[in-house]
């Protein structure tokens, strides 16, 4: 993703309101880009000088509006029939709602994306579990039991936690959280996000991180279950991580990854696949694919049949079909 505009970003809050703070990008990003990235494009009203909600707006006059802004909350009816309480609805609302980042805020500044470009530039792409992919996910992930030698306290990891609405819901739903973010920009709307709850008397068992996912250790050796969105990764890189979470963490006792763990590696790390659904994402309306890892030895006999469900197939053919995750 080398050579994409990025402007600097900044924080500012809005006097006495909680519609609160917008990450704002100096307008970088052509129409053309805008198209490639799958964001919803429109004409800005002739009377207005700048976006609809306080979005930046591309030198071409073209509006930005990122798919996981539209899609990361579903509706009412939606999340209701997800078995999300409203407590949790109102809460993810309250925290992500007001959210005004731009495709161009989450773009990694050039210097970081020359640091780590032999991991490929697919990593820098962006997209969301919604929040009812997040219910789905955790209610996958949270079903494997622990392992005998670990204690009952539980941590869950989203390696590569963007925006932060993965851990926000597993804190909301009383799953102690640390989510693990390279890019600066996402990192500091997970932070926005987590403080506004905190205003509201909603303090969270939250941890965010700044770091790359592989120089990780200490928090790794006391989490019990990881997640990754490694939907447009290379296998090389969902391979080192992979590596390195099994390295690390003697309490594992899941791992769920979007696409999944290269099968050579899944043997070497001591890995087992459980099963495979599906979960609802913002870029793209069928879903997305679900891998539920476990220790070897602990996954159940299964069939292929059980173990990959009717979802997962859906999924697995329309996955990335509108090009919307960037």
């Amino acid at each position: 993703m080398a050579g994409w505009g990025f402007g600097a970003s900044t924080f500012s809050q809005v006097p006495g309101s909680m519609a609160e703070e917008k990450i704002l990008l100096e307008p970088s990003t052509s129409e053309k880009q805008l198209d490639i990235l799958g964001c919803r494009s429109a004409r800005p009203n002739s009377r207005e000088t700048g976006g609809a909600a306080g979005l930046p707006m591309a030198a071409s006059g073209v509006q930005s509006i990122p798919l996981w802004l539209e899609r990361r909350i579903p509706s009412d009816a939606a999340c209701a029939r997800a078995r999300i309480a409203k407590s949790v609805l109102d809460a993810l609302k309250l925290a992500f709602s007001a959210d005004c980042s731009s495709v161009n805020a989450f773009v990694p500044h050039p210097d970081l994306q020359k640091e780590f470009a032999l991991r490929g530039s697919e990593q820098w792409a962006y997209g969301e579990l919604t929040a009812v992919g997040c219910r789905q996910m955790l209610d996958a992930l949270l079903q494997p039991q622990l392992p005998p030698t670990a204690s009952e306290r539980e941590l869950f990891v989203d390696v590569g936690s963007g925006a932060g609405i993965v851990v926000v819901f597993a804190a909301l739903i009383g799953v102690s959280s640390i989510g693990v973010e390279l890019v600066p920009a996402r990192h500091a709307a997970a932070q926005v996000a987590v403080d506004r709850l905190a205003r509201r008397s909603k303090s969270l068992p939250v941890k965010l991180i700044c770091a790359d996912a592989l120089t990780i250790t200490t928090e790794y050796s006391h989490a019990t279950r990881f997640f990754c969105n490694n939907a447009i990764w290379p296998d090389e890189l969902t391979s080192k991580v992979a590596t390195h979470i099994a390295e690390h963490a003697p309490r594992l006792a899941a791992f769920a990854t979007v696409m999944p763990i290269p099968a050579e590696v899944v043997g070497t790390t001591g890995l087992a696949l459980l099963r495979a659904t599906a979960v609802d994402v913002t870029w793209d309306r069928i879903g997305a694919p679900l891998h539920i890892y476990v220790p070897a030895g602990r996954e159940e006999d299964l069939s292929d049949m059980d173990r990959f469900d009717e979802c997962y197939e859906a999924a697995r053919e329309g996955c990335l079909g509108e090009l919307s995750m960037f």
